[in-house]
């Protein structure tokens, strides 16, 4: 890995996530504007959800959220392994758990199309905890 450099920056952008997991799965929830800040949009899988009120995006955790952290990491300029980039990125996110289904499965499948039609909307501003 490089170092600590861009830890501080690093730590910010992750302080607006959370893992959410049901008893079969889990999911990264990030801003959507997060993923268009990256150039991720296109590389994420119909298997995740996005939260249509609030921009958010729940990347499922088999193959999503490797994609988003690449992305990021060649964005940060952070290198190594996969593993490494997810331990700099993941370390500190806290974990939700939904029970044995979790509600975000009835978000709508992720496209591309759906975070490119929040801009400029209240939901792409707002950061929301979600």
């Amino acid at each position: 890995m490089n170092g600590d450099s861009g830890t501080r920056v690093d730590s910010e952008i992750s302080a607006a996530w959370k893992w959410y997991g049901d008893g079969g799965h889990a999911w990264l929830s990030v801003p959507g504007e997060h993923l268009a800040r990256v150039g991720a949009l296109d590389s994420i899988s119909t298997f995740s959800y996005v939260e249509p009120d609030t921009g958010r995006v729940y990347l499922e955790e088999d193959c999503d959220v490797y994609e988003f952290l690449q992305h990021l990491a060649d964005f940060c300029g952070v290198g190594g392994s996969l593993r490494e980039i997810g331990d700099h990125f993941l370390r500190s996110v806290p974990f939700v758990d939904c029970g044995s289904r979790a509600a975000l499965r009835d978000f709508p499948s992720f496209t591309p199309g759906w975070v490119r039609a929040l801009r400029g909307s209240a939901a792409w501003a707002g950061d929301s905890d979600g």
